[in-house]
Formats: C-alpha cells, structure tokens, sequence
C-alpha cells in the first residue's frame, strides 16, 4: 500500500484490511487500473472510474464501496442509491466483513467496469 492510502485510513485499521482485499480482487480482474486518492474517496479508473472506495462518516463503520450503473439495482444490502444524472445510479455499499467483499458485490463492480467502459468506447 501506498503512502497515500496508509494515511487515507489513518487510525481506521478495519477499513484499511478491508480496502486491501478489495483493491486485491479488482486489481486481479482489472489489472491496468489505476488508483487515485482524494480527500474523501479512492477512485479506481480503468480508464474511467468505476470503483470508489471511502470511510463511512462514523468512525468503526468499515468500508463504503460505491460505482455507477445505468439503471437502479434492488438488494437489502444497499446502503443507498443516488441518481445524480439521467442514465446514471450511483450504487453505495457499507461493507464491515471481508465475507461481504464477495462474487455478488464484485459483479456489481464487474457491470460498473463494464458500464464504463463501454462509455469511454463511445
């Protein structure tokens, strides 16, 4: 891990495990991704961003995991969506156990990329 990202989950030691294992899937399916790390999210680009990466506003909260589909999914395990422009579902997960970090979640992801990338294609 990078400087950057040690600091970004300064005192948030659950956050930065589960962050580690996420950063290690995405970057096994998607290994030219690049990473960037704001103020207040990491943003996964491959070569568009479709994976972010944040501490919940609580302390002890985990990991927010958010990305972009086309249209709303439906799942109870949702924290919220956000539809901040026509065509566009900003999906967040509030995740607190390396189990959550599993295939169902990573092909959200996936579709994100995918979404993605076919808008970088046009």
């Amino acid at each position: 891990m990078t400087e950057d990202i040690l600091f970004f989950f300064d005192r948030e030691p659950q956050a930065l495990s589960l962050f580690e294992l996420l950063c290690e899937q995405a970057m096994a399916r998607w290994p030219s991704s690049t990473l960037r790390v704001q103020k207040t999210q990491i943003t996964f680009s491959d070569p568009r961003g479709y994976l972010f990466a944040s501490r919940p506003r609580r302390r002890g909260g985990g990991l927010m995991v958010s990305f972009g589909l086309s249209a709303p999914l439906q799942s109870p395990r949702l924290f919220a969506v956000a539809n901040p422009a026509p065509g566009r579902y900003t999906h967040h997960v509030q995740v607190r156990d390396f189990s959550e970090l599993d295939d169902e979640l990573m092909q959200w992801i996936a579709w994100s990329h995918e979404n993605m990338a076919a808008r970088q294609r046009r």
